[in-house]
Order: C-alpha cells, then structure tokens, then sequence
C-alpha cells in the first residue's frame, strides 16, 4: 500500500468522469491516516465549543469544484447521496475524488437505499468517515413495506451499523420526513438509535426533522437527548451522543420562499437547543445550469444565522417545560408498547402501524400555536396520535 494520498493530478476534475470502478481501485490512496476521524473531530469540536456545524448534502452527481464551492460557503460536512435505487456508484466516486482533492472536507454517504449497504465498506476505504440514513428512514420512502422489505431494510442497516463500528465513524440516524407529533419522530430516533447501538455503532449523530414550531421543537431536542443517554447508555462508556437538526425534508420547491422560511425556523431551534449541528438540504430544486448553486445559499444563510445565535438559548417556561414533558411521556410510553426493541419488536410495530408513516403523504394537524398534535387523514395508521391532545 503506498504510504502517502493521492494528489490532485492522481484523479479527473469531476466525479462523473470517473468511473464508479475506480473509486474502489483508488481506495487505498485516497483514504489517508489522518482522515480516518475526520468528522468525528468536527462534531467533538462544536459539541466542546460554540460553533455549529454546517452540513450539506449533496447528490451524487456533483462536481469536486461544486464541493469545494459549498465548503468555501461556510460547510463543515458534506454528505453524498447514493440515490434512491442502490446505484452508488457515482457517491463512491465522488467520495474517492474529494479525499484525493479535497481532504481538508469531512465527507460521508447517505444511504437512500438498503441496497447501496453493499458500497458502504468501499465507501469507508475510499475516504468516507461519516454515514447517514437509518432502516425507518428509508421504509418510509416507499409506498408499501411487507414483512419481506423491512426485513431486508432492518438487514441491511445492521449491516451498516456493523461497519461503522470502525474508530472514528460517525453515524448519522434520521426520523422519516414525516410532519407527525414529536413524541413519534422522537420515538422513530430512539428506535433506530438502540439498534444502532446494537450493532456496534459508538459515535451516533441523531438527526430531528424540525417542524417549524420554535417551542416545540426545542422541547423535542431536549427530550431526545435526555430518552437518548436511557436508551443507549453504552454510548456514556467510550461512545459520544450529538443531536443535529435538518431544515427541509419536504420536496423541492420551483418557488422556494416558504422552504426557506422553514430552513429558518429550524436552524433557529438547532442553536437555541444547542444542537451540535445543522444538514442544509436546500427547499428549491437544482438549477441544471448552475448545479450546487442552491446548497451553496443553504451553506451560506445557515452560517450566518449559526453564528448570530451564538451563546443564545430559549428562556425556561411553563409552555417549554410543559411541551418537553409531554413528549418524554409519548415517546415513553410508545416504546414501552414495543418492547425490546429488537428486529422483531420493530417489523411488528411497522406492520401494524405504530411506527411508520409515508414520507410526504402526510399532513400535519397544528393546534392555534402552529405545534404539531396530530397527522391528516393521509397518513396510514398512527390513530393513538391523531389524538394528542393540545396544551395548555
């Protein structure tokens, strides 16, 4: 093995000029010693000190000098998507091609697809030090899930869980993009997060889908973090524990003002719950013309917000003590419905419908404050929810 990484010269300008083949035969080049904790030194650095970090995502398909344009922005973090089909090959190849020319970059992969398990080593050997995407996450994506398809998901995310096992890998879980009560994404986190762990995962990023509500939504970190250190209580033991919070996780908008507007409330509650950091996936669709352009006015809005919130938290209330207590009692309670929390436990609440909703084909009920208590008739299952009652 050679003992130095590769240069700039040693790999093409852009991802899609090389082929996804090469991304495994560069591997070993590309992926040199020091990055190997790479991202997991970001996140130690902001959850230790006052700045957040910025995390775009960023397709397959994108070019090194979009990247590079993104991480001039202001990112910390970017992560690559393999697709919704498996095919990551290109993800791998922009992974190996970013270690090579741009290694001062903390990259990973966002697995959309149980099927894209079978790149995750060779992304990690290319230079990846981060993974993100969890079993529910992905379900939710499709329209149906039989037992055969969240065995395959439950299967294929261990199997993740499993290689990022590895010193200095950070594992990212998300709730679907669901706008449900908070007590049910919390659960659909705590969930994941205890398989996760299972599986030999030590250093988790929970990812918490905010819902445009300032009270709430801090309420909801708050919660998260305190069920978090009771449900996987090896992580006090070596292990390290950060919440992040994702701006959009609707669809892209042609006019993207009120995606923005959300992006804004969420990366409002990221700093005011100490959230260690923000995934900026921009509201608006890529121009064809000027791909990256928009995560590039994602990265830049979200650091500038970031750092105006420095050192600010949201006042103690009765309407935050009151929403945060109502979410560790829902959440509590749904997982005690399910058990131990194992394979089994989770394909049955998944098929009776205590757990899973679709993403996007639900719409959210909000009580006269803009808090989410329920979900819309468009969402299969989920009836101990639709009741949540509104607080005082």
């Amino acid at each position: 093995m050679p003992d130095h990484p590769a240069t700039a010269t040693d790999l093409p300008a852009t991802a899609t000029d090389l082929p996804a083949t090469a991304a495994i035969t560069v591997a070993a080049t590309a992926a040199a010693q020091p990055r190997s904790h790479q991202a997991a030194a970001v996140l130690a650095a902001a959850a230790a000190g006052r700045r957040r970090v910025v995390h775009a995502v960023v397709a397959g398909t994108t070019t090194v000098q979009a990247v590079r344009r993104v991480r001039e922005a202001g990112s910390d973090l970017v992560t690559i998507r393999t697709g919704a089909d498996g095919a990551a090959g290109p993800a791998l190849a922009l992974v190996a091609a970013l270690a090579a020319q741009l290694a001062e970059l903390s990259t990973g992969l966002r697995i959309d697809d149980p099927a894209a398990v079978r790149f995750v080593a060779r992304g990690l050997d290319a230079g990846a030090t981060y993974v993100a995407g969890g079993p529910l996450q992905a379900l939710a994506r499709r329209p149906v899930n039989d037992a055969a398809a969240v065995a395959q998901a439950l299967a294929a995310f261990a199997a993740i869980d499993r290689e990022c096992a590895r010193p200095g890998i950070v594992r990212e879980i998300g709730a679907p993009a669901v706008a449900a009560p908070p007590a049910l994404l919390v659960t659909h986190l705590l969930a994941d997060l205890a398989l996760a762990v299972r599986h030999g995962a030590r250093h988790v990023v929970l990812g918490y889908p905010a819902l445009g509500n300032l009270v709430q939504d801090v309420a909801a970190l708050h919660a998260l973090r305190a069920l978090a250190s009771e449900v996987a209580p090896e992580l006090a033991d070596g292990g390290a524990l950060e919440l992040s919070v994702t701006q959009w996780t609707g669809a892209p908008q042609q006019v993207p003002t009120s995606g923005w507007a959300a992006a804004a409330a969420a990366t409002m509650a990221a700093g005011l719950a100490g959230a260690v950091q923000v995934v900026v996936v921009p509201p608006a669709a890529e121009d064809p013309e000027a791909p990256g352009t928009g995560v590039v006015a994602g990265v830049e809005f979200t650091r500038q917000m970031l750092d105006m919130l420095i050192d600010q938290r949201l006042e103690s209330s009765a309407q935050l003590a009151c929403e945060r207590s109502a979410i560790e009692a829902g959440a509590r309670a749904a997982l005690g419905s399910l058990g131990l929390l194992g394979d089994a436990d989770i394909a049955r609440a998944v098929a009776d419908g205590r757990l899973l909703g679709r993403s996007g084909g639900t719409r959210a009920g909000r009580d006269a404050r803009g808090a989410v208590r329920g979900v819309g008739s468009t969402a299969p299952g989920w009836p101990v929810w639709q009741q949540a009652p509104a607080l005082p």
